[in-house]
């Protein structure tokens, strides 16, 4: 009876000692995901800081000049009426230091969205940006909507 005994306390002790190691490795794979994640977060923040357009609009066209020092890709442009808003899905990436102009329907004012979650407002009465900067359109890459 005792060998029994001691014979099923050493499989028990067995078994917590997997069950620990099996914990600890879980923790651990937990812990560098999350770690992981929490850099990948940081990079995107630290992206969208340094992401700045300046936008000017002509004759419904949008000139955008990517003057950060991040690629921005625009996701949307909302086209702002006073009755309503309209979206414009996107699929353009602007490299620093770069123009590109956006042909657009007439609208009392304009918002750039980023995948980064900017946003860029522009007013064409006024022809100017959310930060008052006007820029030259004469030099720009044109990209014609389908």
């Amino acid at each position: 009876m005792r060998g029994q005994a001691s014979i099923i306390a050493m499989i028990v002790i067995f078994f917590l000692i997997l069950a620990t190691i099996g914990l600890v490795l879980y923790l651990s794979t937990s812990y560098m995901s999350l770690q992981k994640e929490y850099l990948q977060v940081s990079q995107i923040l630290a992206n969208k800081a340094k992401e700045n357009l300046l936008i000017g609009y002509v004759n419904n066209s949008l000139s955008i000049y990517n003057s950060g020092s991040v690629v921005t890709k625009i996701v949307a442009i909302l086209l702002i009426n006073r009755t309503n808003v309209t979206i414009v899905p996107e699929n353009i990436t602007v490299p620093p230091n770069t123009n590109v102009i956006i042909h657009v329907k007439s609208a009392n004012g304009y918002v750039i969205i980023t995948s980064y979650g900017n946003s860029f407002y522009i007013a064409p009465l006024s022809g100017k940006s959310k930060k008052g900067e006007i820029i030259d359109i004469s030099l720009c890459k044109s990209i014609k909507k389908a």
